[in-house]
């Protein structure tokens, strides 16, 4: 089990030597990504700053076309209630415009007071209308934050542009490793040493031994407890999803020795003579502490289990996401599993910037990938991050389900932590 945060960093077209607080210099905000399907952003709130608002980075230089304000598809609990003034109306919730704005600074602990908007990763801009569209916000987009001198976006006063390109860069921390109280043994009791008395003599006292003094057996504070395992909602819906329409089971896993036993039960659930098997395995930063574990426990616990089959095979599909060292990359069925030992052997992670991940193009290669023979055909998906919400590619979810079924082969699914 694991936790792990991604970062944005924001680098501006230009920075400005002012004193106007609608100016907004690298110091002033922050983005972070949540496991809520988006970011947070975050704006100092300055004597003079009023409301933020977040719109298209270009405007046309003749002015003949609009720059839009960016919406979410849909109300959230952080910006879905704020008002906006526009053209003299007030815009509210019913209106089904959910631009992203704030009015309300709230505590925060880097800034002591700031705005907050949560970007989900699709947002629109314009209307059916106009001109219109859709943004997927992922590493390297490019943002606007206008900044007001009044609150509800109120054009009529002050108002500033401050764009933004979006920067991504995934921390992965390992929590501490499970630990047994070690068991200490109470000391054995101390008998006390009982000295015989010397010769009496007339008129004396007899001498006395004192007893040593009592042994406390030490004190055993018990071990901290494990960390709540937390679960991306993205990717817990997609995933059983997936499953669901692969004809499999889903299963969320603690990682680490727990994801060894979800797949081997799903090994021993397989029926037929002969089983293949290709693991789409997330290789990004954030499993940095789980892949070590398949690496040390797979093929043993494979040896154990697939003795009921006549013939077995295992093939891997390792995938990160567009723009990593690769997409999707195929290692084949090995003619053993010493086969399969050495390529676990030389996994590497690394990558990831944005939490979603190359999830269709892992499976729709798992499908098409490999020669297919056996009576059970198995596809097992791990991983921690849920796909794109639009697709990056060819690949579509659709792809998948409707090969998958043609092949038939199962998708399983195993949901790792956060």
């Amino acid at each position: 089990m694991k936790k792990w945060i991604a970062a944005g960093l924001l680098v501006f077209l230009g920075f400005h030597v002012s004193a106007d607080d609608l100016l907004l210099l690298p110091g002033d905000l922050r983005i972070e990504q949540t496991i809520e399907g988006g970011y947070y952003l975050w704006v100092k709130k300055k004597e003079n700053l009023g409301s933020i608002l977040l719109t298209e980075s270009t405007a046309d230089p003749a002015k003949r076309s609009h720059s839009y304000t960016l919406r979410s598809p849909s109300w959230n609990k952080y910006n879905g209630d704020e008002l906006r003034l526009l053209n003299g109306k007030t815009l509210d919730k019913k209106s089904g415009i959910f631009s992203l704005l704030d009015s309300t600074p709230e505590p925060d602990e880097v800034f002591g007071r700031a705005f907050r908007i949560f970007i989900p990763y699709i947002v629109n801009y314009g209307y059916d209308y106009a001109r219109h569209g859709e943004i997927q916000v992922l590493d390297g987009t490019w943002l606007n934050v206008r900044t007001f001198e009044k609150p509800l976006a109120d054009y009529s006063g002050r108002y500033t542009d401050n764009p933004f390109v979006l920067r991504v860069v995934q921390k992965t921390s390992e929590l501490p490793e499970k630990k047994i109280a070690p068991v200490v043994k109470e000391p054995p009791a101390v008998k006390p040493t009982v000295a015989k008395p010397p010769a009496r003599a007339p008129e004396e006292t007899p001498a006395i031994t004192e007893l040593p003094p009592a042994v406390k057996p030490p004190v055993v504070k018990p071990p901290a407890p494990e960390p709540e395992a937390v679960y991306m909602e993205d990717t817990v819906n997609n995933f059983r999803e997936i499953a669901e329409e692969g004809g499999g089971t889903s299963t969320m896993s603690l990682g680490r020795d727990d994801l060894l036993a979800e797949i081997g039960e799903i090994v021993d659930s397989a029926e037929g003579a002969s089983l293949d098997i290709v693991l789409a395995l997330d290789t990004t930063q954030s499993m940095a502490d789980d892949i070590p574990y398949l690496r040390n426990s797979l093929v043993p616990m494979l040896k154990k289990n697939i003795d009921k089959f006549r013939s077995f095979r295992l093939g891997m599909v390792l995938y990160k996401d567009y723009l990593e060292q690769y997409v999707t990359k195929v290692v084949p069925f090995g003619k053993s599993l010493e086969d399969v030992q050495e390529e676990l052997n030389n996994i590497r992670v690394s990558g990831g910037r944005d939490i979603p991940e190359a999830v269709y193009e892992a499976l729709y290669a798992g499908i098409h990938s490999f020669p297919w023979t056996s009576e059970a055909r198995l596809i097992i998906l791990v991983g921690d991050a849920p796909p794109h919400p639009r697709p990056r590619g060819t690949v579509t979810r659709d792809m998948v389900y409707t090969d998958a079924e043609l092949g038939g082969i199962k998708l399983h699914t195993i949901i790792i932590p956060q």
